[in-house]
C-alpha cells in the first residue's frame, strides 16, 4: 500500500548544495541526495509507462 500523501513545509538545498533538506509538518527535518529521490520517482519521465522499466540508470 502506498504511503499517504504528505506536503512538506519547506524544501531547500543544504549549505554544501549536496543534498535537499525537507522540513515536514511534524517538525522533522530530512536530508536526501537528489539522485536517491530520482531513483525512487514513479513519474513517466523516470519510468517507461509501457514496460515499467526505469529510464534513469543507477
Amino acid at each position: 500500500m502506498p504511503e499517504p500523501h504528505v506536503d512538506p513545509l519547506r524544501i531547500e538545498p543544504t549549505k554544501d548544495r549536496e543534498r535537499l533538506e525537507i522540513e515536514w509538518k511534524d517538525g522533522v527535518i530530512s536530508e536526501y541526495v537528489p539522485r536517491y529521490l530520482r531513483l525512487l520517482c514513479p513519474c513517466a519521465g523516470c519510468v517507461d509507462e509501457m514496460s515499467g522499466v526505469r529510464t534513469l540508470v543507477s
